[in-house]
Parts: C-alpha cells; structure tokens; sequence
C-alpha cells in the first residue's frame, strides 16, 4: 500500500473484500457513492480487488490492499488505520467485520466501527463447518461487542443477534438496505438478447442468487419441474457457486435441463429480472434480498419462502407476494402457478417502497457514522 496522505482525519472508510457482484457489496457501494454526494471524504478499503472501479465514483478514494483473505489483510488495514486515522469505518460481511475490529484495536487507533449484519447470524453459523465455523463461533460474541454500532439489515436480523450472540439491545440498529431506483430502472433498461424473452414465448421465472446451500436453488428446481407438468415455463438462475453440479445433474434427473439456464454470474441481472413473468426467491435463510426488494421495485410479480428473515418484512406479511415454507417444493410450485395465472397484477406504491429509501438509509447510515445519534 502506497504511503497515504494523513490530511484524512475527517474520513470515513468502508472495508469491502471481494470484487463487486455479492448482494451485501452492491448495498455497500450504493451507499458509498450516496454518501460521497454529500460531501464526505469517503475511501473504499477492498482486500482483494480493484474491480470496484466502474461502479465507484469517482471522487472515493479507492484502496486495495492486495490480500489473500480477510485475516490475512490485517496487517495491512492495520496501517492503513495508523496512516489515515480515518474518523470512522464500515464493513459487512462476518469475516471482514471480524478483521476489521481485530485491526482496529491492534492499531491503537480511535476510529469507530459500525458492523453491518447482513444476514440470520445463526443460520450462517449452522451452515459453516470445519475450523471455519468453529472460528466465528468463538470469534463473533466476543468481536461484535468490540464495535460501536451495529447496522441489522431486518429486525429478523437484529432479534437473531441480540438473543443469539447475547448483544445488548442497544448496540444493534435496524436500516433497510436501499434501492437507488432511479439507477435501477437505469440499469433494468438494458436490451436483452436471448429468444427466451422475445414477444409469444413461454413465461420465465428467474432466480438470483449464489449457487449455495442457503439460496436452496434445488427446491426451486424441483417446483419448477411441477411448475411445467402444468404450463409451459422456463427457469433462469443467474448466479455461481459450489452447487452447480448438483443443481444441474437434479436439472436431468428431472428432465427440466432444456427448460432451464445457469448462465453464471451476471453483472447486470436486472434487464432479466424485468423482463420475467416472476421471480422467486427459495432461500434456506436470509438477512434482507436484496434481489426481492429490486423485483417489487421492478413491478415483478414475486413468489418467496417465509425464511428467516427478511421476507415477510418486505413482503408486508404476504401482501405483496405469496410466502411458501421453507423447503417445501409442492407448496412453492402451488404458489408458483397460481401467481402465473393471476389476471390482475397490482403494481407496487411508492408507500410500499418508502421503507427502502435510498436518502433515509443515507440519513441512518451518516448518523452511525457520526455518532451522531444512533439510527432509528
């Protein structure tokens, strides 16, 4: 890392790990850029990769502190920490919030930390095995204390926090993740070029998502392979990850694999989103998804399981799109197909997507920040 300028006492820096793509980044550099707006001096710290550059703009400071891990890039934040002593700094993501305090306090540095908390901290702990799991299950009740804010995304999120790693009620603050709607409808404007979406053609139900066991892409398979011994329909799951084998030999197990595309990671995937007949998210467990707020904001027809946490919030108890069990393929295939054969389709309000303001999260997030009163 190249010598910075101290001048920077008044930053405030955002601490990101992988290249963009991942749902929680995407928020996060959202953010950044609304922040910088504003007129804060902003550096984005990534320890892996400058690939942020073309959707940051370009009056953050962009930092790479070419590491091969979270815990590996310490030492580098470390200094960064000494040499900048920015006023405060942000992260996301379990691994990175764990480096980030750990850096913090070996630094001396009095910066404050905000931690964000991007999905059921429980569930992400059941899932991760190994050295791994055994790691933050030690680490994160005793980290997460060390912070002087922490941003739930839901307050699914928040209760799981509080009553599972034991913090105090007061250290944890809900804020939505936002929707730059203007930036979305942008983006959603994009041609697509695939037959599938051409005038006449079947309906496309599209999911987003990392292949992995907690989007549980496979249920979605199986009530999709339900789905089409009723009605003609196509499957679109944008995303990659370590279940690609098994979700496309279940794809010919179900005989479904004509109907079905895994293009892989997709920079842009919301063109796709508005142009399907639905969306459905499948997860095992969530924080807020992202990707369900970005299709009601599209006027997408959607369809999720009542998975912890984050849709029944989004989703108004139901009101706004049919919630299924965890899990369960026939009741999300049943969902599914009656959501298809509905005649009238009620577009969002504005009051439904007030709760995921784009200036009201800004607003949340600068007070964190600030310590300027915590957020609402």
């Amino acid at each position: 890392m190249n010598r910075l300028s101290s001048q920077t006492s008044e930053r405030i820096a955002f601490f990101l790990a992988t290249p963009w793509g991942d749902g929680a980044e995407r928020v996060v550099v959202t953010l950044a850029n609304a922040i910088c707006e504003r007129g804060l001096k902003l550096d984005l710290v990534v320890y892996q990769s400058d690939s942020y550059r073309e959707q940051v703009s370009k009056h953050i400071r962009l930092i790479n502190l070419h590491s091969s891990g979270a815990m590996a890039s310490i030492p580098s934040l470390v200094r960064y920490l000494r040499e900048v002593r920015p006023k405060a700094v942000l992260s996301t993501i379990e691994q990175i919030n764990i480096a980030l305090l750990i850096a913090r306090r070996l630094s001396g540095v009095p910066a404050r930390i905000i931690i964000r908390e991007a999905n059921t901290t429980s569930r992400m702990l059941d899932t991760t095995k190994g050295v791994r799991g055994m790691l933050y299950r030690k680490l994160l009740p005793i980290c997460y204390l060390w912070a002087d804010g922490i941003v739930a995304v839901s307050q699914g999120v928040a209760d799981n926090l509080t009553s599972k790693l034991h913090l105090p009620k007061t250290k944890v603050s809900v804020i939505y993740n936002p929707v730059a709607l203007d930036q979305l409808l942008k983006n959603a404007s994009v041609p697509v070029d695939h037959p599938w979406f051409e005038q006449g053609q079947p309906p496309v139900v599209t999911g987003v998502g990392r292949l992995s066991l907690q989007k549980d892409f496979a249920t979605l398979i199986r009530a999709f392979a339900q789905l089409r011994s009723c009605i003609k329909a196509r499957l679109l799951i944008l995303g990659e990850g370590e279940e690609r084998g098994k979700l496309e030999e279940l794809a010919r197990e179900l005989n479904v694999q004509k109907d079905m595309l895994l293009p892989g990671y997709v920079k842009n995937p919301h063109p796709y989103i508005a142009r399907s007949s639905l969306f459905v998210l499948s997860s095992a467990f969530e924080g807020l998804p992202n990707a369900l707020i970005e299709a009601l904001a599209l006027g997408i027809p959607v369809v999720s399981t009542d998975c912890e946490s984050g849709p029944r919030e989004i989703l108004d108890n139901g009101r706004l799109g049919r919630l299924v069990p965890v899990a369960d393929p026939n009741a999300l295939s049943l969902a599914m197909l009656e959501t298809l054969n509905q005649v009238e389709k009620k577009p969002i309000s504005q009051e439904d997507l007030s709760k995921f303001d784009l200036d009201s999260a800004v607003d949340a997030y600068i007070r964190m920040l600030t310590g300027s009163g915590e957020a609402p």
